[in-house]
């Protein structure tokens, strides 16, 4: 019996943790209270791996529009830079791509 409860309860926590929201809910529309410095005029933060990034990328490539690119690691590949408080005060989904205007 106790083996069916403790199964029951892991698979109950491992449930919770596999479909715990990994993002946060963002206010949507322009947040006036964020001031970004940025050096450039179009600065865009980007994953190479993420097809969202690329499809951001081309866009900005077809339309002629110089852009920094910054880098970042996804929490998938091992690494936490969009889970910073430095990316989270960018970006408080936590996510990529980001266009900073």
């Amino acid at each position: 019996m106790w083996e069916f409860i403790f199964g029951f309860l892991f698979g109950a926590l491992a449930y919770k943790w596999w479909t715990y929201p990994r993002t946060k809910p963002t206010k949507p529309g322009l947040n006036k209270d964020i001031f970004l410095n940025h050096k450039d005029e179009v600065e865009l933060y980007y994953n190479t791996m993420s097809s969202a990034s690329q499809k951001v990328r081309v866009a900005l490539g077809e339309a002629g529009v110089k852009f920094r690119p910054i880098h970042k690691v996804l929490p998938t590949s091992g690494a936490w830079e969009t889970k910073s408080p430095e990316y989270l005060r960018i970006n408080p989904a936590g996510t990529v791509p980001v266009l900073v205007h």
